[in-house]
């Protein structure tokens, strides 16, 4: 038991960019009174601006190269910086990183409750053992050990032979995430347990370990809610934030960091800003969108419009079919807000023109023929961005002549079921940005039926590269991931202006979005679509999805029926059998590639007469549906080759 104990600090920080957050100021604050002396070890270069920052806080700052990651770093700092001599006049010493957001709980109580216990080293939680899914464990399992995110040792263990030679030997060559955790941090704790030194952890988690391995899990992933309000863990690990959702789903549903989010922000002092700063620089999108589920399902129940802001609709109409429909719903909601309609042709113009002079409820904008989508917003909403806090922009942009009506206006309907359903609706996504401040964009879901089934296993649709492209020649910090698809597809949204204010700022050529450019217009255009979440959180906004309760019904009917339909076919035609959607994904995977690894080819026995392919593409055809056509193509030549073989 310790009383006022003296207290060594080893704090490793690291940040890709060398940037230096209000997060890591504030747990070095609150961590300050409870040490003798803090050793800010930085596994990265920083600039004059970061190290005064981390120097206010620390005694002493080491800045090294982020070689072996934190363990190598905690070693430096014990065996070399300050070296066993120091390090043993302490009462206790703490090794702890920046991997969490803190202090959520009090920090003061944690150490109070700590000090009072006969123990050799403890930490804030615990890993329980389980099976060693990468087969690099001595122990051939994961045993029971403290989380190395923050740990510490009484000076009994400090001065002893057992902990120095430990630390004296460890391999700091060791260079991979699996690597050390399966060969330092899991390890750890059974090794000096086996030496007869004791440990304990101040989260109470205990009714959560069970005796089979199989049924223990990492509980700050997920329950990170649960452990903060009931379990009294004082932090929020920030990698609760960028899941792996195949694996989080094989042991629940994605509830749990959006509830500690919720829990946070509306339960405790700690500022929630700290945490979108950090996470919203460096986390991919994608990743924060399914962590959170950033669904927005709002109702057509009226409030009052947010004060001092100012906000408008507007309608692009590239197609006459639809004039008479989007005039009307433009009337209706310019009763609550302004509204601005785009004609994109001179056709469009002329009836627009006759409708004004019996109803004046809208203003048209100037237009180049011809714009694509994107470029009509770009590009005729320059201005209003100017004047306005808030966009809205529904678009009808999908050509009839392709597709049966009834394709196309269900497209339409949804745009404006989730974009502006009618002026009760409207009131509701503005106040939702007003009560979300790092909210920039909120999308209509892309629709599922018909062709566009195909974009929800195809997000990038051969767009990543160029996507890429536009953020380096816009001179954007935003997290791209070829691996994570963009949940936001759509053109039809509600933006905060200053979200994506970087894009207007660009110096655009109108040529570029005209659509006598077929393919360099539709590829820009398909590529802003999904730029535009990148663009916002380049700002430091977050994006999502908003609904309409009605449509939020209609869609998940149509999905639960997509899926079991799926899910059956697979089961009953490839055997797929997993109960669970990370093992069934496994199958689906092995039937993919084969027993011995070759690539899986569908049965075409029935097309054995076939000896020559020949395809017609529309020089009009979409860039998407070109590529994905020649996909087909090169996958039938592939049989017939092999077939003649």
């Amino acid at each position: 038991m310790l009383n006022n104990p003296s207290r060594l600090g080893i704090f490793v920080f690291y940040d890709p960019q060398g940037i230096v957050d209000d997060y890591v100021i504030h747990l070095m604050e609150s961590l300050r009174p409870h040490f003798t002396r803090i050793v800010t070890v930085s596994n990265t270069k920083v600039d004059h601006t970061a190290k005064e920052r981390l120097e206010k806080y620390s005694d002493d700052l080491i800045v090294r190269e982020n070689r072996g990651l934190d363990a190598a770093a905690f070693k430096d700092c014990l065996v070399s910086y300050c070296g066993w001599k120091e390090v043993s006049r302490y009462d206790e010493v703490v090794l702890f990183n920046d991997t969490f957001f803190g202090p959520i709980l009090s920090f003061e109580d944690m150490f109070l409750e700590m000090n009072q216990k006969d123990i050799d080293f403890w930490g804030m939680s615990a890993g329980y053992h389980s099976h060693d899914g990468w087969n690099k464990v001595k122990y051939g399992y994961m045993p029971d050990h403290i989380q190395t995110f923050f740990v510490a040792f009484r000076e009994k263990m400090v001065c002893s032979e057992e902990f120095q030679s430990y630390w004296n030997s460890y391999d700091e060559t060791l260079n991979d995430f699996v690597s050390i955790v399966s060969q330092h941090e899991v390890v750890m704790t059974k090794h000096f347990q086996d030496l007869g030194f004791r440990w304990a952890i101040y989260a109470n988690t205990d009714h959560y370990r069970s005796k089979h391995r199989s049924e223990n899990f990492n509980l700050f992933y997920c329950h990170p809610h649960t452990m903060i309000r009931d379990m009294k863990f004082p932090v929020f690990k920030k990698k609760t934030l960028n899941i792996n959702i195949a694996d989080q789903l094989n042991k629940q549903d994605l509830e749990s960091s959006a509830d500690a989010m919720h829990y946070i922000h509306a339960e405790t002092e700690y500022d929630t800003k700290m945490i979108w700063d950090n996470v919203l620089r460096l986390y991919n999108v994608a990743d924060l969108y399914h962590s959170l589920h950033l669904n927005y399902v709002l109702p057509s129940i009226p409030v009052e419009l947010p004060v001092h802001r100012q906000a408008a609709l507007v309608y692009r109409i590239s197609n006459l079919f639809f004039a008479e429909q989007l005039c009307k719903h433009a009337s209706q909601i310019s009763s609550l807000i302004d509204v601005y309609i785009i004609p994109e042709e001179k056709s469009i113009r002329q009836r627009l023109e006759e409708i004004l002079k019996t109803n004046d409820r809208f203003s048209l904008l100037e237009s180049s023929n011809q714009q694509t989508e994107m470029g009509g917003f770009l590009l005729c909403c320059k201005e209003l961005a100017k004047k306005y806090d808030y966009l809205g922009y529904i678009h009808d942009a999908v050509n009839p002549e392709h597709y049966p009506t009834s394709v196309i206006e269900s497209s339409v309907y949804g745009s404006l079921q989730n974009i502006a359903n009618d002026p009760a609706y409207v009131s509701q996504v503005l106040n939702c940005f007003e009560a979300n401040p790092r909210l920039g964009l909120l999308g209509a879901p892309f629709p599922i039926h018909h062709h566009n089934f195909s974009n929800y296993g195809d997000g990038w649709a051969g767009y990543f590269a160029d996507t890429k492209k536009l953020a380096k020649k816009l001179g954007l910090n935003c997290n791209l991931d070829e691996e994570k698809a963009p949940f936001f597809i759509t053109g039809n949204f509600w933006c905060r202006t200053d979200a994506i204010r970087s894009i207007w700022e660009y110096g655009w050529d109108k040529n570029q979005f005209h659509v006598n450019a077929i393919t360099h217009s539709c590829r820009l255009n398909e590529i802003l679509k999904r730029f535009l979440p990148f663009a916002a959180q380049s700002q430091r906004y977050y994006s999502g999805i908003v609904m309409h309760t009605n449509y939020a019904s209609m869609r998940l009917t149509s999905q639960q029926y997509m899926l079991t339909q799926i899910v059956g076919t697979t089961q009953t035609q490839l055997g797929c059998k997993s109960p669970s959607y990370q093992g069934y994904m496994e199958q689906l995977s092995s039937i993919r590639r084969g027993n011995n690894g070759s690539q899986f080819m569908m049965d075409l026995s029935r097309f054995s007469r076939v000896k020559r392919i020949q395809i017609y593409l529309d020089q009009n055809m979409p860039p998407w549906v070109t590529q994905r056509i020649n996909r087909l193509y090169n996958f039938l030549r592939a049989v017939l080759v092999k077939r003649k073989r």
